[in-house]
């Protein structure tokens, strides 16, 4: 039987088990999807230099989770972004 798992929202709790999830677990035999407002991973821990004028790094939430098994266009698992 296919696990289908849903983590809604990306910041670092959502970010951390969607990717822990996902090495740990067979692609097999689950299928993640990861729902998110925004396509990028935003680092609230800085939203304060953000505030004050300063430019912040972003990083795409597709860059986030390259690297771990079944990001998209690998075979098994699929994530989505929404």
């Amino acid at each position: 039987m296919k696990h289908r798992i849903v983590v809604l929202g990306a910041g670092y709790a959502g970010a951390y088990a969607a990717g822990n999830l996902a090495r740990r677990l067979s692609p097999a035999d689950t299928e993640i999807t990861v729902v998110n407002a925004e396509p990028d991973f935003v680092q609230r821990l800085r939203l304060h230099q953000f505030a004050a004028g300063h430019e912040i790094e972003t990083r795409k939430l597709a860059d986030v989770f390259a690297g771990t098994p079944g990001h998209p266009g690998q075979a098994g698992r699929r994530r989505e972004f929404a």
